[in-house]
């Protein structure tokens, strides 16, 4: 029993290793993805990196908002996430809100990029069910809703 138990501990522990991310510095960033991040956000400040195996993630602020960007070894940016405030959030689904999620108030929203497709993501408060987590195609329509 106190075998397998540490087996299990062992193998756990291997698997969380290999998805461990290493922090680095901007200078031992390759320049094509430095430069992808710096074309695409040319207020960019702060950016902290992370090196994911053949991959990298940059997180920083620009326009005194939270950004990260996750990077293909190519230089090519696959997956963007931005905190926005609730004022930018798109006014059709600020109006889906308003009509579909009666009585709960936006506590947090960010806008979404995977792979130049666009989201937004918006946590709801104040349903006695409890809090939601709805992702909205720009169009408005609903693409998840989860209670979280």
């Amino acid at each position: 029993m106190k075998t397998t138990f540490l087996t299990l501990v062992l193998a756990a522990g291997f698997a969380v290793s290999g998805f461990a991310q290493k922090m680095i510095k901007e200078k031992n960033v390759p320049d094509h993805i430095s430069s992808a991040v710096h074309k695409k956000y040319p207020s960019a400040t702060d950016i902290k990196w992370e090196d994911n195996g053949p991959d990298f993630k940059a997180e920083f602020k620009s326009n005194k908002m939270d950004h990260k960007l996750w990077i293909t070894s190519t230089g090519v940016i696959v997956k963007a996430k931005e905190d926005i405030t609730n004022e930018m959030i798109p006014s059709n689904i600020q109006q889906k809100i308003a009509n579909d999620f009666t009585g709960m108030t936006i506590d947090e929203a960010e806008k979404l990029e995977i792979n130049s497709r666009v989201y937004y993501v918006v946590e709801l408060t104040g349903q006695p069910g409890g809090d939601r987590k709805v992702t909205f195609n720009p169009d408005g329509t609903v693409e998840n809703n989860i209670l979280d």
